[in-house]
């Protein structure tokens, strides 16, 4: 097991600027992959990414699939492994793309790392910012990333992929409980009103 700084090991690039409001362009031909398209905290959702027009087109920027997006503003810095099949993609500036050296760390591997306590904690360090909080390219590029085996590291993500999908599971199962609890209850409440 190494311990390696991301920098080394990784690309890192800012994602796209754009000034004030990012609104969709009907007559746009690229996407923009913005905060608002993320949920769960590790999700991309497709149908919330922003059509622009290529007059604002980087095309260095342009997404790739395995890129790992990380959250550069806000509290939360989620870390998420671009996988949508879509061509023209972008990253708003709210995101730092890391392109890792696959032969050396897995994208996924990564993210688990930076999601986790250990790379949060890197994180919050390196943050600057009273109220909401920055993240630079300079900054994250030297944070020290343990990076095991590439054996180990699908074994981790294997297991965090697990844990994600037992937690979803779990997620469903009290809403349905809920759901279910509230239609109880109703039922209960109406047939003591019928019965007085």
């Amino acid at each position: 097991m190494k311990k390696l700084k991301l920098g080394d090991i990784a690309e890192i690039q800012s994602g796209q600027s754009y000034p004030g409001k990012l609104e969709s362009d009907p007559a746009g031909d690229y996407l923009v992959l913005n905060s608002r398209a993320i949920t769960d905290p590790y999700t991309i959702v497709a149908d919330k990414l922003i059509t622009q027009s290529s007059k604002k087109f980087r095309p260095h920027k342009v997404l790739r699939q395995g890129d790992l997006l990380l959250g550069a503003k806000g509290t939360s810095n989620p870390a998420i492994v671009y996988v949508l099949d879509l061509k023209l993609v972008v990253a708003s500036s709210y995101f730092l793309i890391i392109r890792v050296d696959e032969k050396i760390v897995k994208p996924e591997y990564i993210a688990w790392y930076l999601n986790h306590k250990l790379g949060k904690s890197q994180i919050n360090r390196v943050a600057t910012g009273a109220t909401v909080k920055n993240l630079t390219k300079a900054k994250i590029s030297k944070l020290s990333i343990v990076v095991p085996p590439l054996k180990q590291q699908n074994r981790i993500i294997e297991i965090a992929l697990l844990q994600f999908r037992q937690q979803k599971i779990l997620e469903s199962l009290r809403e349905k409980y809920k759901n279910y609890y509230d239609e109880v209850t109703v039922i209960e409440m109406l047939n003591s009103g019928e019965n007085k």
